[in-house]
């Protein structure tokens, strides 16, 4: 689950999940939902990615600005399938779709009040992204 919080200059989100896997992929829906990502008819590809960082804040920062890269260079949307995190080590498969249109382009995430944190049974997260 995820809720937009308004802001002037930028969108920033508050995530929720069960577990991990699940936080990172509710920040992809997030991104996708925000651009008004609008995927092609296109049969889609299978992608892995593995991705490396020093922290939880800097893996979600990372991966985040993968699919920003996705997004804008490559006219790839994401469906993540399997993802896994490992302390600070995230490998996972991802559906791509050819994307016919994107509303709004997100510049950068940011690590302006950036957070992820485990409270009670779910983990939270906090990201600003700048447009």
């Amino acid at each position: 689950m995820y809720t937009e919080v308004e802001h002037t200059a930028d969108y920033s989100v508050q995530l929720s999940a069960e577990n991990l896997p699940g936080l990172f992929i509710q920040a992809v829906q997030a991104v996708q939902v925000l651009s008004g990502v609008e995927a092609g008819d296109t049969k889609p590809c299978q992608r892995k990615i593995t991705l490396k960082a020093s922290d939880l804040e800097t893996l979600l920062v990372v991966w985040l600005e993968e699919l920003l890269y996705s997004l804008e260079i490559d006219r790839l949307a994401w469906q993540p399938e399997d993802v896994t995190v490992d302390g600070c080590v995230l490998q996972a498969d991802v559906q791509v779709f050819p994307v016919k249109r994107i509303q709004r382009f997100i510049k950068a995430v940011t690590f302006h009040r950036l957070e992820v944190s485990r409270k009670a049974d779910r983990w939270e997260a906090a990201v600003v992204f700048d447009v």
